[in-house]
């Protein structure tokens, strides 16, 4: 039966022939971090084969794609899908801690909030540089403002260049 030694705890478990290298750490309790429970999904339970590379299972496509270039540079497995066919010597390998980046999505709202004050706060310089006599710069106003002597459009009405009837119109 092969053995499996896991080095930063230093445990060594015999396990049967095919047996996971996660599968043979849960039964010993030895922590191999995971959130995915062994499923091939999150790529955490990394492990570095020091001694027996060549006594586990060869590497499959979607632990590759989990991987990537990581496994020809450091060797490293996912001891999800390394089974084990001999003695094999392995070290856990610490997963990577990111640190979470605080700002990096700011609301659409709030940009436009931010580039109004920047246009209001060059506006005010411009005025305190000019002084009073200078004229500030013209502003354009979003909104048009509705001409009241201008008569607004029935909703219901037709435009101009639309052929066809009315909606309650008969038809001959």
């Amino acid at each position: 039966m092969p053995t499996i030694r896991f080095l930063p705890a230093d445990v060594v478990l015999e396990v049967a022939e095919g047996t996971t290298i996660f599968g043979a750490a849960r039964k010993s309790e030895v922590a191999v971090p995971s959130q995915c429970g062994g499923r091939c999904a999150c790529a955490l339970c990394r492990v570095e084969i020091i001694e027996g590379g060549h006594l586990v299972s060869p590497i499959r496509w979607d632990e590759e794609e989990h991987l990537g270039n990581s496994f020809h540079l450091t060797g490293e497995r996912l001891s999800c899908q390394c089974r084990v066919f001999g003695d094999v010597t392995v070290r856990v390998v610490d997963p990577p801690v990111k640190e979470k980046v605080r700002g990096q999505f700011v609301p659409r709202k709030l940009m436009r909030k931010r580039e109004s004050m920047e246009a209001e706060e060059d506006l005010r310089r411009a005025l305190e540089v000019g002084g009073e006599g200078s004229q500030a710069p013209k502003t354009r106003n979003k909104r048009r403002r509705r001409n009241p002597q201008r008569p607004t459009r029935n909703p219901g009405a037709p435009r101009r260049g639309d052929s066809r009837p009315p909606s309650g119109a008969k038809k001959k």
